[in-house]
């Protein structure tokens, strides 16, 4: 099973480059996507949201969702 970190990274890296950090003690990540021009978005990810595989689709949708509305 491919960890959640592949799983966001593959969904992005074909236009972006991924980047995670640990944000809070709580295991919350923020993932930072960026290209030639900078940073495109980052964008917060609870713990309870990357650690469950039925909740990274959503995760994932989300992103695309700010990025395609440019926030």
């Amino acid at each position: 099973m491919d960890s959640p970190f592949q799983i966001l990274s593959e969904a992005f890296q074909a236009d972006y480059n991924v980047n995670f950090c640990v944000q809070s003690l709580d295991g919350s990540i923020l993932m930072t996507l960026s290209d030639d021009t900078g940073i495109a978005l980052r964008h917060l990810i609870d713990a309870e949201q990357w650690r469950n595989p039925d909740r990274l689709p959503g995760c994932i949708a989300a992103v695309k969702g700010e990025l395609a509305s440019g926030k």
